[in-house]
């Protein structure tokens, strides 16, 4: 579990490890809206990013801030989004998203498909323009994979 960045930027991580049986609860990440900033430089260009994607979720130091009320996000943080795409035009649709939001924001983060295998979406990018393979984490491990087989996840429309 990552603490605040201290007064320096450093992150200290603290391990835990805790039986399943003592989680009380599990829920979605939180939606990049509800993570939507006040005031500050991103702002406006996250919000415009919310009302063009509204199913996107973060994790990391935007989502630790909005969760503790601590301030995880400094000038040098990137923004750690979560797609869940369904279809091949929807990821379609959010990589687009992502990649011209990216040229004004620090986006960062990973497409989650159907069968929870996750690949970051800039790596993602990357095979789809050069075909090639992507690491794949799952729950218990990481492979690579070809974009062909994690399409095949994904309903055709």
């Amino acid at each position: 579990m990552p603490l605040p960045p201290d007064a320096a930027g450093v992150k200290v991580r603290v391990p835990l490890r805790v039986s399943s049986a003592l989680v009380a609860r599990a829920t979605p990440a939180i939606t990049l809206r509800e993570a939507l900033p006040v005031s500050g430089d991103w702002h406006d260009k996250l919000a415009a990013l919310c009302d063009a994607a509204p199913t996107l979720r973060v994790f990391g130091s935007l989502a630790m801030q909005t969760l503790t009320g601590q301030q995880y996000v400094s000038p040098t943080s990137d923004v750690d989004l979560l797609f869940h795409p369904s279809s091949r035009s929807q990821l379609e649709n959010v990589m687009s998203l992502l990649t011209t939001h990216a040229e004004h924001l620090p986006l960062d983060g990973e497409l989650v498909f159907p069968d929870g295998a996750a690949v970051s979406w800039k790596e993602w990018r990357m095979a789809i323009t050069h075909p090639a393979k992507v690491m794949v984490k799952e729950l218990h491990t990481v492979r690579l994979a070809d974009t062909t087989s994690l399409l095949a996840t994904l309903e055709a429309s």
